[in-house]
């Protein structure tokens, strides 16, 4: 049957209509990309003896959007200032509100040990609990903890702590993707040329 209607439909304007329709596909069927912002903290604390650093973060503010990651590391640093005659165990601790503790042990040998380190690998967390927990808090605390046994004076500490919040923001640009504006903008070319090749052409008698 649209072989036989083709028979009467004019040239010109079925070829218009055609290429109206290719453009409403090609608009339709264009992939919209994603987009995802983030924000950003970042501390580096020193202390001179103390037996622990803290750190408090901003929470992540659900007004900005839907948060979907955390991105966090931390490092603890110990620089052995004032050497002992003896032997001793020195053990930093990580903690922050996401996972359990960290820690790990250095055995400071006099006149050989300079400074004990201790570092998180990198996390990516998407658990939906730790989410709601970093929208919730009053603060995100991080805090790295030092110890030694048998008891000595804690030399030059030192912690680095970032934090990262991966969203989607709730404001999304109605700006069209680039991809759009050119088959949009090839489309009505089309469509101009196509009108203009009709009125030069006197119709066929």
């Amino acid at each position: 049957m649209w072989k036989a209607l083709e028979g009467f439909m004019p040239q010109k304007p079925r070829i218009a209509s055609y290429a109206t329709a290719a453009l409403v596909l090609a608009v339709l069927f264009t992939p919209v990309a994603a987009r995802a912002d983030s924000f950003s903290q970042t501390f580096t604390q020193t202390s001179d003896g103390a037996s622990g650093i803290l750190v408090n973060f901003v929470p992540f503010n659900p007004a900005l959007g839907t948060l979907q990651s955390l991105t966090y590391q931390l490092e603890g640093t110990s620089t052995i200032t004032v050497p002992q005659t003896f032997p001793y165990t020195l053990t930093i601790t990580l903690e922050d509100p996401f996972a359990a503790p960290l820690s790990a042990p250095c055995d400071v040998v006099p006149a050989e040990t300079t400074a004990c380190s201790l570092h998180t690998a990198l996390v990516v967390d998407t658990n939906p609990a730790d989410l709601a927990l970093a929208e919730s808090l009053p603060v995100v605390s991080f805090s790295s903890l030092f110890s030694t046994s048998p008891a000595v004076t804690l030399g030059a500490d030192s912690v680095d702590f970032s934090l990262v919040y991966t969203y989607a923001p709730a404001v999304v640009s109605t700006t069209p993707e680039p991809g759009t504006t050119s088959l949009l903008f090839a489309g009505l070319v089309l469509l101009a040329l196509f009108s203009l090749a009709r009125n030069r052409i006197s119709p066929a008698r």
